[in-house]
């Protein structure tokens, strides 16, 4: 029973779905290499928050129009670096790792979204699980 109930907590995204592609064993080293990334991803972001971030938004505050820009223009990229990381953690790192603990075998959670033409086509690829859950229930 708790093998299940664990299953089904890890894996709602499937519930449904007639067509469900299954591994026949868990590969503990991928598990562990996508784990060790995530974590890496998490220094990172712990890294340029405390090293480029936090310095800007602790000083004093700015009295001046040009001061205010010069600190929003100082966060804007590690902020970008942020972001990327995050969806790279997310994305690739923590959802392949899970799917590979509930035996999923179907690993495409996003399409190039980045080579996106429009905003329509952007929708459709950056996430697929929610795309394609929309796509059943609404």
């Amino acid at each position: 029973f708790f093998k299940q109930k664990t299953a089904y907590d890890m894996q709602r995204g499937l519930v449904g779905s007639e067509m469900c592609i299954r591994d026949r064993s868990i590969r503990i080293s991928y598990v562990i290499r996508e784990l060790l990334a995530f974590c890496f991803c998490a220094c990172g972001i712990i890294t340029l928050l405390s090293q480029f971030i936090l310095p800007v938004t602790m000083t004093q505050k700015s009295e001046s129009l040009k001061q205010a820009l010069t600190d929003i223009f100082a966060v804007t990229v590690p902020s970008l670096f942020i972001w990327l990381i995050c969806l790279y953690a997310y994305f690739h790192c923590w959802l392949n790792a899970k799917s590979e603990l509930v035996y999923f075998a179907n690993r495409e959670f996003y399409k190039d979204w980045w080579n996106a033409d429009s905003i329509q086509a952007f929708w459709k690829k950056w996430n697929l699980p929610a795309y394609e859950l929309s796509l059943i229930h609404i």
